[in-house]
């Protein structure tokens, strides 16, 4: 038997003539652990590959219509297809807003007396009225988190700041004057901030306050007329329109706290509605140069474009949206027969219609999850596991020799 169990080795590994544990079970062993260390290697790179806020065709864009003379709130796919009335019970409903988490949308109602901010589910189901302010109110804007809405009410005869808890409660008032006005706010990133508009010194000018009404500050204010703040995606930065001394409206930029303002246009038309893409290297605006166009140019200010040129009268083009990957724009063009709802890419090309109108006001359905820096996490530490409860096997089995 002693002689019979005899081994040799051949290159370190044992090969027992009888059990036959040949060495090319040892080597493929090995070869399990390397490929698992390779297929963790190649997982990780498709995910940095794969951008985690990409637009799938899969995508919605919300949207206002007055089809059949009653205004209402209608979804579609990203393509134009499977357009939907979400708003089938109220006299009109407008300014749809996606929450962050895409399962909501807020917007503004009339059912039975001044407009009011509701919420419903994406599909159109479960409708919630929110507020109920003898005023009417406007403008709702969710927080990064989904947990707030802001909104203007003017049930005081002049704007004011509200906040709401998403499910109707906690309502709060965080800026009001009877002698003033308080609009357009805009929540920075991180919610820690609220950027609005106020006449507190007698113009029009850019202010900010904490997410609970305190610390405001003025950031830019003087003898012009303000409007339109918007924050950048990393919240350093603040874009908006500020008239100049010519009277005409430009797009600024300045620091979140309010300094280095800079001037980034200077042309002779009206511009409005500044935004950031979503990777902060451009802003996209509209100019009134006849009609109104959608325009684009960096962060800087350089590299101005006009992504919808036209020569045509009565050919305007508003309402303008990055998507969350920031590959297209989705926007509203009136050639005089309707305002309809279009697509294009965002450098201008490929425009193309997704709705037969009158359409306003389109909205992207907020970006997909992104990848999480946690999955990787998990890859890597299963293939270690697995890799670890290999490795004694192949070692107990190269030792047995």
């Amino acid at each position: 038997m002693a002689s019979a169990l005899s081994s040799y080795r051949r290159g370190g590994c044992a090969l027992a003539q009888i059990q036959k544990e040949p060495c090319r079970m040892i080597h493929f062993l090995r070869l399990i652990i390397i490929l698992l260390g390779l297929l963790t290697m190649i997982i990780t790179a498709l995910l940095a590959l794969i951008p985690g806020d990409a637009t799938p065709p899969s995508a919605w864009i919300v949207f206002t219509s007055n089809r059949h003379n009653k205004t209402g709130i209608y979804r579609m796919r990203f393509n134009g297809t499977q357009q939907k009335r979400l708003t089938n019970n109220m006299a009109s409903a407008v300014n749809p807003e996606w929450s962050p988490d895409g399962r909501w949308i807020a917007f503004v109602g009339w059912v039975d007396g001044p407009a009011d901010i509701y919420r419903m589910r994406t599909n159109g189901d479960d409708v919630q009225r929110l507020t109920t302010t003898p005023g009417n109110d406007s403008d709702p804007q969710w927080s990064p988190d989904g947990e707030w809405v802001l909104f203007v009410s003017d049930h005081n005869n002049d704007y004011e700041i509200y906040r709401i808890r998403a499910d109707g409660s906690g309502q709060q008032r965080l800026a009001a004057d009877p002698k003033h006005d308080f609009r357009n706010p805009r929540w920075s990133p991180d919610g820690q901030w609220i950027a609005f508009v106020s006449n507190l010194d007698g113009y029009y000018g850019i202010y900010r306050m904490r997410a609970d009404g305190r610390a405001r500050q003025k950031l830019a204010t003087g003898p012009v007329w303000h409007e339109d703040p918007q924050w950048s995606p990393d919240g350093q930065w603040l874009v908006f329109t500020a008239n100049h001394r010519d009277g005409v409206p430009d797009i600024y930029r300045m620091r979140a706290d309010g300094s280095e303002k800079h001037r980034l246009t200077t042309s002779p038309s009206l511009e409005q509605r500044p935004q950031w893409s979503p990777d902060g290297e451009w802003i996209m605006f509209l100019l009134l140069s006849g009609q109104w166009n959608i325009y684009r140019l960096r962060a800087d200010g350089t590299d101005m474009q006009n992504l919808t040129p036209t020569y045509q009268a009565y050919d305007d083009h508003r309402h303008a949206q990055w998507s969350p990957d920031g590959r297209w724009i989705v926007y509203v063009q009136d050639r005089g027969l309707g305002p309809y709802v279009y697509r294009m890419r965002s450098d201008g090309t490929h425009q193309q219609r997704l709705t037969h109108g009158p359409d306003a006001t389109p909205q992207w359905s907020p970006p997909i999850a992104k990848r999480s820096p946690t999955l990787v996490r998990v890859i890597g530490v299963g293939v270690g596991l697995v890799g670890a409860a290999l490795l004694p096997l192949a070692l107990r089995s190269r030792d047995r020799g």
